[in-house]
């Protein structure tokens, strides 16, 4: 698979929260993992698959990142969400202790 994030990756394996307005303007929100975050974005397991192209909330570490869905494919527990952060978002290792 061809990696384009130039961030590095922490790989977690911690609950996230995540809200999104689906197409027919119904506000989703549901639980899913985290499994790993860069600066920049995150990848997350989830149960359910959400389009790509989606704005998105995510809840994680008692903050709130605003991005994107950049892929969605199904995995063996589920779908694997890649998400970019939009600008003014960022995670930080440091803020993570």
């Amino acid at each position: 698979m061809n990696d384009r994030r130039f961030d590095l990756r922490a790989h977690r394996e911690d609950p996230v929260s995540l809200r999104w307005t689906d197409h027919t303007g119904e506000i989703l929100q549901g639980s899913a993992y985290l499994a790993d975050i860069s600066r920049s974005g995150a990848s997350i397991r989830a149960q359910h698959p959400v389009k790509v192209g989606t704005i998105l909330s995510l809840g994680y570490q008692d903050k709130e990142f605003a991005g994107k869905v950049t892929h969605c494919a199904s995995g063996a527990s589920g779908y694997v969400l890649g998400v970019e952060f939009d600008d003014g978002y960022r995670w930080s290792p440091r803020a993570a202790k």
